[in-house]
């Protein structure tokens, strides 16, 4: 089975269950190869995309991680790379622009381009928990911007600069999508064909 450059999403203690349709919805959209749910055998699927998305569940994260090593390769040193999704100090962006030299650079290297790739996604509220953490190699966060004119003179949505005022992180759901956008960019999966104004459904948006 080819595994190059494969996608995962590792979800736990999820308290939406339109989040995690959202988030099955947009692992279907940008190629991912499976979903894996930790601790929640009776996740709610609120969307058509979630229902036809292939899924794994298992009790642990510990398990989670045992089952994607054993759906790599045989080399133990070369197995899926796990990212958590984490905003913390020593996170990496998940992506980079260099305005100099015009160059967009991302996160993830040689490893998962032969291996893959795994992103934790936390819990809405309190984020990643120390089990999710400790499955992780790695750890990726979504820049912000506090930049930008604007003719908008509403104090609710800028400060005393006329700078955004921002949020303290995303919606889980919208930063799954962001991740998962990112990594597919840097995987160079095939787009899908347009027919109209819109993308074609039914074709797969990769080669598995």
């Amino acid at each position: 089975q080819n595994h190059l450059a494969s996608s995962y999403v590792i979800l736990s203690n999820l308290q939406s269950g339109m989040n995690i349709g959202n988030i099955l919805w947009s692992e279907s959209i940008f190629g991912c190869t499976e979903c894996i749910v930790v601790g929640q055998k009776r996740h709610r699927l609120t969307r058509d995309h979630g229902s036809r998305f292939a899924t794994a569940s298992f009790f642990t994260h510990q398990e989670a991680k045992s089952y994607l090593k054993a759906n790599t390769i045989e080399n133990e040193e070369e197995v899926v790379k796990i990212y958590g999704v984490k905003i913390m100090e020593n996170a990496s962006p998940s992506m980079k622009y260099d305005a100099e030299t015009g160059v967009m650079t991302f996160p993830f290297g040689d490893r998962c381009r032969s291996t893959g790739a795994a992103f934790v996604m936390g819990n809405e509220g309190l984020g990643l928990s120390e089990k999710q953490k400790e499955i992780c190699d790695d750890f990726i966060f979504i820049p912000q911007t506090r930049g930008g004119a604007s003719s908008s003179s509403s104090p609710t949505s800028r400060d005393e600069q006329g700078n955004g005022r921002g949020s303290a992180s995303l919606n889980v759901s919208c930063a799954a999508a962001i991740i998962l956008q990112a990594y597919s960019v840097w995987a160079n999966y095939p787009v899908a064909s347009i027919e109209g104004e819109k993308f074609v459904a039914s074709q797969s948006s990769r080669s598995r």
